[in-house]
């Protein structure tokens, strides 16, 4: 059984994030960038973007994860129409366990965005996808020149909640 078989989603509470959090889900995320074999120069290249700024907490939604008080996942998305999702990132341990899918749905009732955008690592495409995401064109990544992100957007359907 694997550590996200172990982490039953219903014990897994959502909160907002506070200024504590903010140094150790920048770690996190690097920790869950890295469980896709990224090279350490790569990782080096992201760590500027994968930190949590404090006007996050302001201007953007933040949630954290939390299975028996430890930081198992995050998101940041944007409140303003269209919504951008800043930032998803779940401990290596425990992808595959739904907390991905959870964080998206709390931070969706979070907002009243009708339209949201994420600028996805291509490791995450699928994720998206199956939440419902299509394909909306490619940009370019912020960490190294040249690579191209796939971008993904997310049409709420009013009066009912998105089941994907």
């Amino acid at each position: 059984m694997t550590e996200a078989e172990r982490m039953m989603i219903g014990d897994v509470s959502i909160e907002a994030a506070c200024t504590d959090d903010l140094e150790a889900l920048g770690a996190l995320a690097l920790r869950s960038k890295a469980h896709w074999g990224y090279d350490d120069a790569f990782l080096a290249s992201c760590v500027g973007e994968l930190r949590l700024p404090a006007t996050a907490l302001v201007d953007d939604i933040v949630l954290v994860a939390r299975h028996k008080g430890h930081n198992c996942g995050f998101i940041r998305m944007g409140r303003d129409d269209p919504g951008e999702i800043e930032a998803l990132f779940v401990a290596p341990e425990a992808i595959g366990g739904g907390i991905g899918r959870k964080l998206f749905h709390s931070a969706l009732a979070c907002s009243n965005a009708a339209r949201l955008i994420v600028v996805s690592d291509p490791h995450a495409e699928g994720f998206y996808r199956r939440l419902g995401f299509r394909a909306g064109g490619s940009e370019p990544s912020g960490s190294i020149p040249g690579r191209m992100l796939p971008r993904l957007v997310f049409e709420r359907m009013r009066g009912a909640e998105n089941e994907a």
